[in-house]
């Protein structure tokens, strides 16, 4: 996919990308470690609220949740192209984020960070840590 040659040029030219759903790629649900690495190098993540209750299947819902643990989701968005779609399920989803990762952090994610990026301000991420899954998981994700 050449990701790392875009990444590397985006960032020399002052830019700073931002990844929509990590969660939902083959490619990060085998190894997550990617996701790590490319916030290392500044690249930013958006995830999607309907990954957390399993709207995209188990493996983008185990994904988004290691990422999530992990500092390695920045932003969250709706992914929203029907109106009908997600936005009924935002109170169910907004509950399991705050017993997943907190209110403060469920409030960066969903507005600090945003207005932040709106006002081309510098954000200041928590430290990220290399994703784990357990042998339950790891199995899972490969098939």
């Amino acid at each position: 996919m050449n990701l790392e040659n875009i990444v590397y040029k985006m960032l020399q030219n002052n830019l700073i990308p931002i990844l929509a759903h990590p969660e939902r790629y083959s490619f990060v649900q085998q190894t997550p470690q990617l996701i790590y690495d490319l916030v290392e190098e500044g690249v930013l993540m958006q995830a999607n609220f309907g990954s957390i209750i399993g709207m995209y299947g188990k493996k983008a819902q185990i994904a988004v949740t290691k990422l999530l643990q992990s500092n390695l989701i920045h932003f969250l968005g709706s992914d929203v192209h029907r109106s009908s779609s997600i936005y009924t399920k935002i109170p169910e989803i907004l509950q399991k984020l705050v017993r997943l990762i907190g209110t403060q952090r469920l409030e960066e994610l969903t507005t600090l960070y945003p207005k932040q990026v709106l006002k081309n301000e510098t954000i200041q991420i928590h430290m990220p840590k290399i994703p784990k899954y357990t042998i339950k998981e790891k199995l899972l994700m490969q098939f």
